[in-house]
């Protein structure tokens, strides 16, 4: 029988393993060949802070929708915020707020360091592939229907 503690290291690993893959980031030989305890220990750490930051945002996504008025030249900056909180609010294919589909960034380096867990997949999920498209095709549904009848909806057609 394995012991609690091999158990939740080969778990840290393999969530490790599937976060870099779901964001086309395997790891090196030459990483995969420094990986020691205290890496070890961060993946764990990595895929506790996950649990933690999973609960929040579902938390976030419970709040509900948010109703955006219709977009006004002079209102730009309010309908801006709300619009973002919106994408915030809602998931989307990808496992992720819908927020990511609208940064203006590329792709960023996974290895990088980042604020948190969330920061990261939001910088490092690709604009390509099937849930991409979907949730692009979310995006602009959502921006269509805010914008639906005003000067701004010739700009997101």
């Amino acid at each position: 029988m394995i012991n609690d503690k091999i158990q939740r290291g080969m778990q840290g690993i393999r969530f490790h393993l599937v976060e870099r893959k779901a964001r086309d980031a395997t790891l090196t030989q030459v990483q995969i060949d420094g990986i020691n305890a205290a890496i070890l220990d961060s993946y764990i750490t990595l895929m506790v802070d996950a649990e933690v930051e999973d609960v929040n945002a579902k938390d976030r996504a419970a709040q509900g929708d948010l109703v955006i008025h219709k977009l006004e030249r002079e209102r730009w900056q309010e309908w801006k915020d709300m619009m973002d909180e919106k994408l915030k609010r809602k998931w989307g294919h990808n496992g992720l707020p819908l927020e990511y589909v609208t940064r203006e960034e590329d792709t960023g380096d996974y290895d990088t360091q980042f604020e948190n867990r969330e920061a990261r997949r939001l910088a490092c999920t690709r604009h390509a592939g099937a849930e991409f498209s979907k949730d692009n095709d979310a995006v602009y549904s959502i921006l269509m229907e805010a914008t639906k009848g005003t000067e701004g909806e010739t700009i997101v057609a």
